[in-house]
């Protein structure tokens, strides 16, 4: 089995920020032309693309993307669309709770939750330096215990890289739909592809999980990982 490259790091008077807690029984949000707009250019923004290559990555036919972006009479995106779009830009599918523009998942539900690097903490420079000039990597903050047998604990630091593809063995951040009811977890696993597994003896985490791109989407690749030391 293939795992991050593991770092620990002992800080002094070391402290994990807290995310907010969000309400687990929020609606899907219905999001408007503008919203959804306004949406689309901030994740072109963040990758620095065209929505043609934004279309292109993304799976999405071409057409669809620029006339939606160009044409008030082309039909609304739909959250499928928007979620393909999502995945390859790292963040949460606009009209989902909590969505991208806070940036924040639905915290009670996610395997991890996205770790502050402006967070005042001598546990910064390390994840700097792990990131160093890499795009689309982000750190991330384990909450669960899905990948205890991999050595990965819950509170351990997690970098995740968008671009590096998954391999066997790897563990991997995803994006786990539930369409019925607009909602998204975040979670992170074992790839035996074409499944994602749990490394766990807790058994209720044990249901491999198919990815079908649809209702489990493969959103990243763990590179590293940084825990703290008890003084």
């Amino acid at each position: 089995m293939q795992h991050a490259k593991s770092y620990r790091v002992k800080c002094e008077n070391a402290c994990v920020p807290k995310g907010r807690k969000a309400d687990t029984h929020s609606a899907m949000v219905e999001p408007n032309r503008t919203e959804i707009r306004a949406w689309i250019h901030s994740v072109l923004k963040r990758m620095g693309e065209t929505p043609t290559g934004l279309a292109r990555r993304a799976g999405v036919a071409q057409s669809t993307l620029t006339r939606f972006l160009n044409n008030d009479e082309a039909p609304m995106l739909g959250l499928r669309t928007m979620a393909k779009i999502a995945h390859v830009a790292g963040v949460q599918p606009l009209g989902m709770p909590d969505n991208a523009v806070t940036h924040r998942p639905n915290l009670d539900e996610n395997d991890g939750i996205p770790y502050a690097v402006d967070y005042v903490s001598p546990f910064n420079s390390a994840i700097t330096a792990l990131i160093g000039d890499r795009v689309a990597t982000d750190p991330w903050m384990i909450k669960t215990r899905s990948l205890e047998d991999a050595g990965i604990m819950p509170d351990d630091i997690v970098i995740v890289s968008l671009n590096e593809p998954p391999k066997p063995g790897s563990v991997i951040c995803a994006q786990s739909y539930r369409w019925s009811e607009g909602r998204a977890e975040t979670i992170f696993r074992i790839y035996e592809p074409p499944y994602i597994v749990a490394a766990t003896r807790d058994t209720t985490l044990r249901r491999p999980m198919l990815v079908d791109n649809d209702r489990v989407i493969i959103k990243g690749v763990v590179i590293a990982q940084l825990r703290w030391l008890a003084d």
